[in-house]
C-alpha cells in the first residue's frame, strides 16, 4: 500500500476513506461527494479515493471542483488491483441508493475494511449495523458525513469493525462472493 499512497499522493496519515463504484445515478456517488465537505471539515486528514468507471464521472468531477474538495478526492479509474486499493482504506463507503447485494461491499468486507453503507436492498443482508459497519438511509448526505466522520475519528470503532468481519468469515464466504465474475453486479 505504500506504492499506491506514493501514486496518489497520499500522506502516511492522512485518512482514506474508498469507494469502488459504477458512475451511474443509482450508485449515489453524489451524496458521498456531498457529504465530504462535512467529512473535511471534521477531519482535515480525510481522502477520498473514488475507484470506478461511468457515464457521470464528468459530472461528479465538476461536482467535486463546485463544492471545493477536488483537491482532496482521488477519481482512479476501475483497476484489476481493486483489493489492493482497498486495503489502502481506513473506511469504505457504499452510497447506492437501490441495490441488490453489492459487490463493492462484499469486496470491502473481503478485504477487511469497515464499511459506511446505505440501508437498501441487498445491503442491509451484508451489512450488519454496529457490527461490520454502519447502515445510513439513502440519498442523507448528512447522515452519511456523520457515520464517516464517527468511523474516522474513532480509531477503537474502526478497530473494532474489522476485527467483527475478521471473525464473520474474511477469507471465507465474503471472499467466494467476492470470487464471483469481476464487476458483475451493479456496485
Amino acid at each position: 500500500s505504500g506504492a499506491l499512497r506514493r501514486r496518489y499522493g497520499l500522506s502516511d496519515d492522512a485518512l482514506i476513506v474508498g469507494a469502488v463504484t459504477r458512475f451511474f445515478p443509482v450508485a449515489g456517488t453524489r451524496y458521498l461527494l456531498d457529504a465530504f465537505p462535512r467529512v473535511l471539515a471534521a477531519v482535515p486528514s480525510a481522502r477520498l479515493l473514488v475507484v470506478g468507471e461511468g457515464v457521470e464521472r464528468d459530472v461528479l468531477e465538476r461536482q467535486a471542483r463546485r463544492l471545493g474538495i477536488a483537491p482532496f478526492v482521488i477519481f482512479a479509474s476501475m483497476r484489476e488491483d481493486i483489493a489492493a486499493h482497498l486495503r489502502l482504506c481506513d473506511l469504505a463507503v457504499v452510497s447506492a441508493t437501490d441495490d441488490g447485494v453489492s459487490l463493492a461491499a462484499v469486496e470491502a468486507l473481503s478485504a477487511g475494511v469497515p464499511l459506511v453503507a446505505t440501508r437498501v436492498g441487498g445491503l442491509t443482508s451484508v451489512v450488519r449495523d454496529g457490527e461490520n459497519g454502519i447502515l445510513v438511509p439513502p440519498g442523507d448526505a448528512d447522515a452519511m458525513a456523520s457515520a464517516i466522520i464517527r468511523v474516522l475519528r474513532n480509531p477503537v470503532l474502526r478497530g473494532e469493525l474489522a476485527a467483527r468481519i475478521d471473525a464473520a468469515g474474511r477469507g471465507g464466504t465474503f471472499d467466494e462472493m467476492a470470487d464471483l465474475p469481476p464487476r458483475a453486479a451493479n456496485a
